[in-house]
């Protein structure tokens, strides 16, 4: 069954990055703010940054042999 792709259009979000907005469902692919934005506030914000919180504050609680970005 192929999906009616006239209820989408492409819009610009606030940090200047695409999205696809569902007009029927008045939904966004990615947070109105921006990809760029949601990416920094998953996973910089609350991964990487919690992270090396957690290895800074307390070594011995979160002993890792280091960090891996892919």
């Amino acid at each position: 069954m192929a999906k009616n792709t006239s209820e989408l259009s492409l819009i610009q979000t606030g940090d200047g990055s695409s999205s696809l907005y569902h007009q029927a469902l008045e939904e966004t692919y990615h947070s109105r703010h921006g990809a760029i934005a949601e990416s920094k506030h998953v996973f910089v914000n609350h991964g990487l940054d919690y992270r090396l919180h957690l290895e800074y504050t307390d070594p011995q609680r979160h002993n890792s042999k280091g960090l891996s970005i892919l």
